[in-house]
């Protein structure tokens, strides 16, 4: 007599090959996602440092000089100029915990400014840390240093480019 077999069920190689197809599937949305998300926050962040090179050069035009720094200082002067405060209108201004004006970026990291030098030939402007959140120093002899600064975005950078 012949027994019938029952195999409307899964095997366990087929279970757990269609796991690993699963898991394969969702690490491949993951990357994606964290990949669409830093696209914006760069672009976000390019927005912001064009916009308030946008707004320096307008300060500029109208008094002849760049404001002073610190960055707050730089913020707060341009915030108070009827001329320059529609190009930061739609930026992430905000006081932080010292009541000191900030502007952040598309990764939430403040911006700085890096102010006029006396006698210096560069323009002021703006910077960004970039993706890794640290500032860093290019001149540093310490390679972590360096590295940091590698990814560092300036407001010059964006001078030409459509937000």
């Amino acid at each position: 007599m012949k027994r019938s077999v029952n195999n409307s069920g899964m095997s366990l190689v087929e279970t757990i090959l269609a796991a690993a197809v699963i898991a394969m599937v969702l690490t491949g949305l993951v990357v994606a996602s964290n990949s669409l998300r830093t696209e914006k926050s760069d672009k976000q962040t390019r927005e912001t440092l064009q916009k308030l090179q946008i707004a320096l050069s307008i300060y500029h035009d109208r008094h002849r000089e760049y404001p002073a720094g610190p960055t707050d200082r730089a913020l707060s002067a341009m915030w108070d100029d009827a001329d320059t405060r529609p190009s930061m209108r739609r930026l992430d201004l905000s006081r932080d915990e010292h009541g000191q004006l900030i502007c952040r970026d598309g990764y939430a990291t403040p911006v700085l400014y890096i102010a006029p030098q006396p006698g210096a030939r560069h323009k002021p402007e703006f910077v960004s840390a970039g993706r890794d959140g640290s500032m860093g120093d290019l001149t540093s002899t310490t390679a972590d240093q360096r590295r940091d600064a590698m990814d560092n975005l300036y407001s010059s950078d964006t001078e030409g480019h459509t937000p």
